[in-house]
Protein backbone atom coordinates (compact mmCIF):
# COMPACT_ATOMS: atom_id res chain seq x y z
CA UNK A 1 0.00 0.00 0.00
CA UNK A 2 3.17 2.71 0.84
CA UNK A 3 3.95 1.70 -3.13
CA UNK A 4 0.65 2.89 -4.30
CA UNK A 5 1.16 5.78 -2.00
CA UNK A 6 4.23 7.12 -2.83
CA UNK A 7 3.33 6.52 -6.61
CA UNK A 8 0.03 8.54 -6.39
CA UNK A 9 2.22 10.78 -4.65
CA UNK A 10 5.39 11.44 -7.46
CA UNK A 11 2.11 11.69 -10.38
CA UNK A 12 0.49 14.22 -8.21
CA UNK A 13 4.42 16.03 -7.86
CA UNK A 14 4.41 15.25 -12.07
CA UNK A 15 1.40 17.07 -13.09
CA UNK A 16 2.17 20.02 -10.73
CA UNK A 17 5.65 20.31 -12.44
CA UNK A 18 4.06 20.01 -15.83
CA UNK A 19 1.90 23.11 -15.17
CA UNK A 20 5.07 25.17 -14.66
CA UNK A 21 5.53 28.87 -12.87
CA UNK A 22 2.04 29.70 -11.29
CA UNK A 23 1.01 33.29 -11.98
CA UNK A 24 2.00 36.40 -9.58
CA UNK A 25 -0.87 38.18 -7.96
CA UNK A 26 -1.98 40.88 -6.58
CA UNK A 27 -5.74 41.68 -5.53
CA UNK A 28 -6.93 44.89 -4.43
CA UNK A 29 -10.77 46.33 -4.60
CA UNK A 30 -11.68 49.30 -6.70
CA UNK A 31 -15.25 50.96 -6.99
CA UNK A 32 -16.48 48.52 -9.66
CA UNK A 33 -15.47 45.81 -8.31
CA UNK A 34 -12.51 43.23 -6.74
CA UNK A 35 -9.66 43.56 -9.28
CA UNK A 36 -6.91 40.72 -9.53
CA UNK A 37 -3.60 41.42 -11.24
CA UNK A 38 -1.86 38.51 -13.17
CA UNK A 39 1.64 38.16 -14.69
CA UNK A 40 0.21 38.78 -18.57
CA UNK A 41 -3.35 41.13 -17.71
CA UNK A 42 -5.14 42.62 -14.93
CA UNK A 43 -8.72 41.27 -14.35
CA UNK A 44 -12.06 43.14 -12.75
CA UNK A 45 -14.45 41.09 -11.63
CA UNK A 46 -17.82 41.47 -9.53
CA UNK A 47 -19.06 40.77 -6.04
CA UNK A 48 -22.35 39.25 -5.32
CA UNK A 49 -23.32 38.68 -1.46
CA UNK A 50 -20.37 39.07 -0.54
CA UNK A 51 -19.07 36.45 -3.11
CA UNK A 52 -16.14 37.81 -5.16
CA UNK A 53 -15.99 36.45 -8.71
CA UNK A 54 -14.36 36.36 -12.01
CA UNK A 55 -15.64 34.49 -14.64
CA UNK A 56 -13.97 33.68 -17.95
CA UNK A 57 -10.41 34.39 -17.34
CA UNK A 58 -7.99 33.02 -20.12
CA UNK A 59 -5.61 30.32 -18.71
CA UNK A 60 -4.16 29.22 -21.83
CA UNK A 61 -3.94 30.67 -25.62
CA UNK A 62 -6.83 29.07 -27.84
CA UNK A 63 -6.06 25.22 -29.41
CA UNK A 64 -6.20 26.57 -32.80
CA UNK A 65 -3.95 26.90 -35.76
CA UNK A 66 -0.29 25.57 -35.01
CA UNK A 67 -1.62 25.00 -31.01
CA UNK A 68 -4.21 22.40 -32.08
CA UNK A 69 -3.55 18.88 -30.44
CA UNK A 70 -0.37 20.51 -28.19
CA UNK A 71 0.14 21.76 -24.60
CA UNK A 72 -1.51 24.41 -23.44
CA UNK A 73 0.40 27.96 -24.44
CA UNK A 74 0.39 30.41 -21.97
CA UNK A 75 -1.83 33.15 -22.44
CA UNK A 76 -1.00 36.21 -24.52
CA UNK A 77 -0.51 39.27 -22.74
CA UNK A 78 -3.54 41.68 -22.46
CA UNK A 79 -2.71 45.80 -22.15
CA UNK A 80 -5.31 48.01 -19.98
CA UNK A 81 -8.10 45.91 -17.26
CA UNK A 82 -10.20 43.66 -18.61
CA UNK A 83 -13.65 43.02 -17.16
CA UNK A 84 -14.30 39.72 -16.07
CA UNK A 85 -17.94 39.89 -14.26
CA UNK A 86 -19.87 37.64 -16.82
CA UNK A 87 -19.55 34.76 -19.10
CA UNK A 88 -19.79 35.85 -22.02
CA UNK A 89 -19.83 33.57 -25.63
CA UNK A 90 -16.26 34.14 -27.32
CA UNK A 91 -15.17 32.20 -31.06
CA UNK A 92 -12.17 30.76 -31.01
CA UNK A 93 -9.73 31.70 -33.99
Amino acid sequence: MSSRLLFNGLFLLAVFLQVGAYPTTTATRRAGGPVVGLDYATFEGASTGGIDKFLGIPYAQPPVGNLRFRRPQPPTALPGTTIVSDLEFRVLG
